[in-house]
């Protein structure tokens, strides 16, 4: 059904549908799936022809959707090639080293930003020295 479809069409062959014999249904999905499975190909026939020719182009910046445009990767020994390498201490727990001065289950690692207590601590006129946890 194309956009030339009106409602009154898609309803009375959906009454005509429902008014079909169990056989007569199924072989009409039967052919329906069948238009549509030669849609489908063509449509990504068509899609993988375009993808192919802008790839051919060498496509610039601006001409294409950002998912069809990749950045350079840095080279190797520049500071972007190193700040893109991730950490080798990424993700990894460590102790925590900043301990809230009265209550003790609040601590900090001291990565990242301040958690709140930190800075209404700082903002009270503590020292951040002063919260470190004594080894």
């Amino acid at each position: 059904m194309g956009k030339a479809t009106t409602v009154t069409q898609r309803a009375g062959l959906v009454k005509w549908f429902g008014a079909q014999s169990y056989e007569a249904q199924e072989k009409v999905l039967e052919e329906l799936a069948g238009i549509f499975e030669r849609g489908k190909a063509g449509k990504i026939k068509a899609l993988e022809a375009e993808l192919a020719a802008l790839k051919g182009q060498g496509v610039v910046r601006g001409a294409a959707p950002k998912s069809v445009v990749s950045k350079p990767a840095p080279q190797k020994g520049t500071k972007k090639a190193v700040a893109a390498k991730a950490s080798v201490l990424a993700g990894r727990k460590i102790p925590p080293k900043y301990r809230h001065p009265k209550d003790k289950t609040k601590t900090w690692a001291g990565r990242g930003v301040h958690p709140t207590w930190v800075t209404e601590y700082l903002k009270g006129g503590g020292k951040l020295d002063s919260l470190l946890i004594k080894k």
